[in-house]
């Protein structure tokens, strides 16, 4: 993230196109709140937590798991949209998370 944050700050900066922080709306500083404490701080504790008392295999799930839990956050707090394709996504997602999880278990 280091590294993508200083190229993109080096494109915007050659191309002149930044927008000044004090006309970015409250909202969006808002929707960055929560990507910083559920999307990243939180979830990296859980992850720590899930890989210190689960299995491996359970624990790499997380990554699967963690953008959906991001998404119905954001559509109960922030009345984000939940489209069609995310509720088709998520069901693949889950579905899949399902069939690996029982074929872990059957081992």
């Amino acid at each position: 993230m280091l590294i993508s944050s200083i190229v993109i700050s080096s494109v915007i900066g050659f191309n002149g196109t930044s927008v000044p922080l004090s006309e970015i709306p409250a909202i969006s500083w808002w929707s960055i709140g929560y990507l910083v404490v559920f999307g990243s701080v939180l979830t990296f504790i859980a992850f720590i937590y899930a890989l210190e008392n689960l299995p491996t295999e359970i624990s790499s799930l997380y990554a699967y798991i963690n953008p959906m839990v991001a998404l119905f956050f954001g559509y109960l707090l922030f009345n984000e949209p939940l489209t069609t394709a995310i509720i088709i996504g998520g069901t693949i997602t889950i579905t899949g998370l399902y069939i690996v999880n029982r074929a872990i278990k059957k081992k």
